[in-house]
């Protein structure tokens, strides 16, 4: 009996089958040493098969929340797991426990299978939970731009275990190099809840405006980024003066409305956000019509001041790495009749969150999938944007490339093109240098992609062979 309890607590992962036939053994041996005694020794065997019986119901519990990989593919029966290693490393700080169950990497995307488990008992985590863009994976310093610099990260929640409050997640992540080998992956911010706000309304009056004051600005310097036409953004010469108008309708004290204003015939708004880890992350603001429509700004532009009196701003050349500025300020322009404002409601669309920080790190061992990825260089055109570099992997596709100043936005779907069908690719984000006219983008697949059946990638019906 003391042996069945000693591997069970050594082994993470117990064996449900060799366990049963344990416990089988036992049950029988005890019967037949029971069987030639007294009545008294019955009913310490009937304790004793009672203690057998509770001990395998813990190992069926220990195996369900404590599996090892093949558990977890059975389990979840996750899209790449055919493509993946197990790991099966975690690392704990702040009474969270990060797992990696497995993983894998493909020239500059990867794949990760992960399981995050509140231990202390508090139940803190829930189904929102969040790594507010700290999921990392760690790359040597270099001198190339932040396009190549810059990684994508995809989170999504296959289960929720409410039991053992453990979150199993898939992460995607796509740079703009190749990821080293192993991987050596990082979190530093977890968030337990994120409450998102849908167009909630604004307490202000349009009544109250009044005349604009604004403040000058560098053009193509001081703008960080932005919504809408890039180059108009670029070329903006002054925002209004920053301030502290009203609140939003979080009540997060680091993000409110700064002013508001009328600039060339033209409806403005600003909104300044402190840049905590935890509190309001992100936000934008709409406009309602009287009839409920939702209006978006015609052109959103960020930039990034040095303090909070908004007076003096980071050069964007320094706003990813040399200087992370504590505040940015987002200018909302909007095209209406500004004679009818008075009818018209501020909203706001975003989100806050409570976590913990910490240094949650895991470095993964993968097997070499070197030949598991395609490098394509097309320099091909398409509705005013070359696309000049493309790799391909079962991820999916990560493009870089340049536009001209008119441009359509990036396609929704690209598609891999086989022998047999063609393969959609769908749009995950990017990110793009204003200044240089260029972009980074990635396509995932669904499930793993055969890049040696791979014959052509289409881009708006536009095709481009592969070699």
């Amino acid at each position: 009996m003391s042996d069945l309890i000693n591997r069970l607590v050594r082994e993470e992962m117990p064996d449900r089958e060799k366990t049963r036939e344990d416990c089988h053994k036992l049950f029988a041996s005890q019967n037949t040493q029971n069987s030639l005694r007294s009545a008294m020794r019955i009913k310490r065997f009937i304790s004793v098969v009672a203690a057998s019986i509770m001990l395998f119901t813990l190992t069926v519990t220990i195996f369900a929340t404590f599996g090892g990989f093949g558990w977890f593919v059975e389990r979840f029966d996750p899209p790449f797991a055919d493509v993946v290693d197990p790991i099966m490393v975690y690392s704990e700080q702040q009474g969270i426990r990060m797992k990696v169950i497995g993983a894998q990497s493909f020239d500059n995307m990867a794949i990760i299978y992960l399981s995050l488990q509140d231990i202390t008992g508090e139940n803190r985590l829930t189904e929102s939970l969040d790594f507010m863009n700290s999921f990392r994976i760690d790359i040597e310093e270099t001198d190339s731009d932040f396009i190549n610099r810059l990684q994508r990260t995809n989170k999504t929640l296959l289960y929720f275990d409410v039991l053992t409050n453990t979150a199993y997640l898939e992460m995607q992540i796509t740079m703009g190099t190749q990821m080293a080998d192993p991987l050596s992956l990082s979190v530093s911010l977890i968030a337990f809840e994120v409450e998102d706000f849908d167009y909630v309304p604004v307490n202000f009056a349009f009544a109250d405006i009044a005349e604009a004051m604004t403040i000058h600005i560098i053009p193509n310097e001081h703008i960080g980024g932005g919504f809408g036409n890039v180059s108009e953004i670029a070329e903006m010469e002054e925002i209004l003066l920053p301030g502290h108008l009203t609140e939003m309708p979080h009540n997060a004290d680091n993000n409110w409305i700064s002013n508001i204003g009328i600039v060339d015939g033209k409806l403005r708004i600003q909104t300044i956000l402190r840049h905590d880890n935890f509190g309001a992350s992100f936000g934008n603001i709409y406009l309602i019509s009287p009839d409920g429509e939702i209006i978006r700004s015609a052109l959103t532009a960020q930039v990034w001041p040095v303090d909070r009196m908004g007076d003096t701003f980071v050069p964007r050349s320094m706003r990813y790495y040399d200087a992370r500025p504590l505040y940015r300020i987002e200018e909302s322009i909007f095209y209406i009749n500004i004679d009818d404002l008075h009818n018209y409601t501020i909203a706001f669309r975003g989100r806050t969150s409570i976590g913990a920080e910490g240094d949650w790190r895991v470095v993964a061992y993968t097997s070499d999938m070197a030949g598991q990825a395609a490098l394509i260089t097309s320099d091909t055109w398409i509705n005013g944007t070359l696309y000049e570099f493309m790799t391909l992997t079962p991820l999916g596709l990560q493009v870089r490339g340049s536009w001209e100043q008119n441009r359509s936005a990036n396609p929704e779907v690209i598609y891999a093109e086989t022998a047999d069908e063609l393969v959609p690719l769908k749009n995950s984000g990017g990110a793009f240098c204003i200044t240089t006219r260029q972009f980074s983008g990635s396509w995932l697949a669904e499930t793993p992609l055969d890049v040696s059946a791979v014959t052509a990638i289409i881009i708006d019906d536009v095709r481009i062979s592969i070699p």
